[in-house]
């Protein structure tokens, strides 16, 4: 005998799915971008706009995300930028096959991020070059020597220089000692643990991504 779950009216209107929309719910709430469409909606002095218009009026709340995802996949893809410069769509249209064959890729479970320090600068952690400047303070070594050598990218030859100064051993246990701690996971790597399974490459040292994937300490 099967044993049908019941059926709640939240199946019926769908209510379950407003918090999948969090992005656009949070912008037709409090972006300043968003502010005459709440006028257009009459949802100006409504406590929370998004869930009324979701709850009130789904063709409506339909039909803005359709075009909050028009504009913000324009927006990533540069369209306002390529536009003027080139005059004409082409790059445009060209970012988009790209980025729709990145789609394809991802859903297929054959994309593998490399994920640099970028992302974890979110998460409060020094760039590396920043790591660089602040173990070469410690060293004593000029700021103008370091700068220098950062803006020709003589990455190797700064840490040589820090090493010659400290010891190798103290130069990777301040490394140890600044990225070995946990930190606050960014949304961004939050995504990328939802979107790429569960294989990234990176060359940093923080422990964001183990955080992200259940790996980490708590």
């Amino acid at each position: 005998m099967t044993i049908k779950r019941p059926v709640s009216s939240c199946d019926h209107d769908q209510h379950h799915f407003f918090d999948h929309y969090a992005d656009f719910n949070t912008w037709l709430e409090e972006s300043d971008d968003a502010q005459g469409l709440r006028a257009d909606l009459g949802l100006d002095n409504l406590s929370q706009p998004a869930k009324a218009l979701f709850a009130g009026d789904k063709a409506q709340y339909d039909q803005a995300f359709e075009q909050y995802k028009t504009n913000r996949r324009q927006e990533i893809l540069s369209r306002d930028y390529l536009q003027p410069l080139t005059g004409d769509e082409h790059w445009f249209e060209h970012n988009v096959e790209h980025f729709e064959q990145l789609l394809l890729q991802m859903a297929k479970g054959e994309v593998v991020p490399f994920v640099g320090a970028g992302l974890s600068v979110g998460g409060r952690f020094p760039t590396w070059q920043d790591h660089l400047r602040q173990q070469g303070k410690t060293a004593n070594i000029a700021s103008e020597h370091i700068e220098a050598l950062l803006a020709a990218g003589e990455f190797e030859t700064i840490i040589a220089d820090i090493e010659a100064k400290r010891g190798r051993e103290v130069f990777v246990a301040e490394i140890r000692n600044v990225f070995g701690k946990n930190g606050t996971v960014p949304d961004a790597v939050w995504r990328l643990a939802e979107l790429c399974g569960d294989t990234v490459r990176t060359t940093h040292y923080d422990r964001l991504l183990e955080q992200a994937f259940g790996a980490g300490l708590e």
